[in-house]
């Protein structure tokens, strides 16, 4: 029997294998070893056959990683809408990151649906619900509270069964589906400029003030340790503050430690602008404080403090990495493999 007429027979077993749901929708098919040793056939014409799956739509073939079967008995009718769901809307960095998603997938034939969360994980796990009662050709995604236990991993896996999910900013730690991706920021790296910064500056006694309940948060910290650790022989790790999304600028007032701080550093590095805007006035408040220059991410707010004062922010992609996730979730829509994308601050 030739190999033509091989691959074509194997082709038509497995496609019916397909077909009939013995594969299902986003299951993985075994190896082209396994394939080649169950039907007595050689790899070329095992490869030849998933080559004709795949040019025929029954499965998705990902380098290094396998097929994946993209038939569906009852094919999902394409929506041409795009579910988007963040942890605010209207405050911060949130509307030009939100007006870049919403212009490029207008430019590409899509709607889009905007969800807040308010940095709840009841009100994560309400909205994905309610997402899973719809359909959808894909979902952006900015995860709530990603330095925590995550109780919602079961409804994400749940979604990214049905539809390709692309994470922004911040992910669910010890989630992993093959449909699943992410547009990210690289804070660890930013934490490290943001030090070094401050090193170039003179500055030798250092401090920072970061957000514990996120990815972000704890990445620009991790960043922001290792560099001073291994290049400020004066730092001390007492010299941080923390603060999570509910005590966001609690520690502002009648806080001991942070005036102990603002005395005996000069330097600090803040979690973001939200932050810096309202600890500078109390820096340049007549009390004898001594940090002189502070480092802020995402270069959001303007803030003019004065000649006698440095303040320097990191630049955060905003459009840029809303454009970029509305493009890997088409690609992911379209079937096209993806890799994870991490922005550097510049």
């Amino acid at each position: 029997m030739s190999t033509k007429i091989k691959y074509r027979i194997l082709f038509e077993e497995i496609k019916s294998q397909i077909v009939s749901g013995h594969y299902p929708y986003g299951s993985k098919l075994p190896t082209e070893g396994e394939i080649s040793e169950q039907y007595g056939v050689s790899r070329f014409t095992v490869r030849s056959a998933l080559r004709l799956l795949e040019e025929q739509k029954y499965i998705r073939r990902i380098q290094g990683s396998g097929s994946y079967v993209k038939y569906q008995s009852y094919p999902r009718m394409s929506t041409m809408r795009i579910a988007v769901v963040v942890t605010y809307i209207s405050s911060y960095i949130f509307p030009s990151i939100l007006r870049a998603i919403e212009k490029t997938a207008t430019a590409s034939g899509y709607t889009i649906s905007l969800f807040a969360t308010n940095n709840s994980l009841v009100a994560e796990r309400r909205i994905i619900n309610n997402l899973l009662s719809s359909d959808w050709d894909g979902v952006i995604f900015e995860g709530t509270k990603t330095a925590l236990p995550c109780p919602n991993i079961d409804l994400f896996s749940e979604i990214a069964d049905k539809t390709p999910i692309v994470f922004i900013n911040g992910y669910p730690s010890g989630l992993s589906h093959k449909n699943i991706c992410s547009v990210t920021m690289d804070d660890y790296n930013g934490g490290m400029k943001a030090a070094k910064l401050l090193m170039e500056k003179g500055h030798k006694k250092i401090a920072g003030i970061f957000k514990c309940d996120d990815q972000q948060g704890v990445n620009r910290y991790s960043g922001f340790l290792d560099y001073l650790i291994a290049n400020c022989p004066d730092f001390d790790d007492t010299n941080i503050i923390w603060y999570n999304t509910e005590t966001k600028f609690d520690f502002l007032s009648n806080n001991s430690i942070l005036e102990s701080i603002l005395t005996s550093c000069t330097g600090m590095v803040c979690y973001n602008d939200e932050i810096a805007t309202q600890l500078a006035p109390i820096l340049l408040s007549d009390l004898g404080y001594s940090v002189t220059s502070l480092i802020s991410f995402d270069n959001a707010i303007s803030l003019f403090i004065g000649q006698d004062f440095d303040f320097y922010s990191l630049p955060h992609p905003k459009g840029v990495l809303g454009e970029k996730a509305v493009k890997m979730l088409i690609d992911m829509i379209d079937g096209k493999p993806t890799t994870p994308c991490v922005q550097d601050w510049t």
